[in-house]
């Protein structure tokens, strides 16, 4: 592995990890702290995604995170810069990774994504 390689991926976990510290803080200041554990789970799946879909040979591009809350529930939107819908792939039992999606799927009450207009400037 080069130096490069590895600092690309310390920066997918940093973006990642820090997604799931802010969904940590924010539910704290809310006074959810009851959905923590489930939307940290839920950030960190969607995170993960969202910057690998978001990566080209040269460049990570940047994600946001939305958190949205009436009290009762906890809404979580990601952005990434693929234009592409998510793709839930067929893990076997000993893959180590592969089943984000799904897993946001069973443990969300709704999953869904839509494309988004325009482009992304920076």
């Amino acid at each position: 592995m080069t130096p490069t390689e590895l600092s690309r991926q310390e920066e997918r976990l940093f973006a990642v990890l820090s997604g799931k510290w802010h969904a940590k803080l924010v539910l704290r200041e809310w006074g959810l702290t009851k959905f923590s554990e489930l939307v940290e789970l839920l950030v960190s799946e969607l995170a993960t995604n969202a910057v690998k879909a978001s990566q080209s040979p040269d460049w990570i591009f940047p994600i946001r995170l939305w958190l949205r809350s009436d009290g009762t529930q906890v809404m979580i939107l990601v952005w990434d810069i693929n234009p592409q819908p998510p793709k839930r792939v067929e893990a076997g039992e000993e893959a180590e990774g592969g089943r984000g999606l799904l897993l946001v799927e069973t443990l969300s009450e709704k999953s869904d994504w839509y494309p988004h207009e325009g482009s992304y400037s920076a």
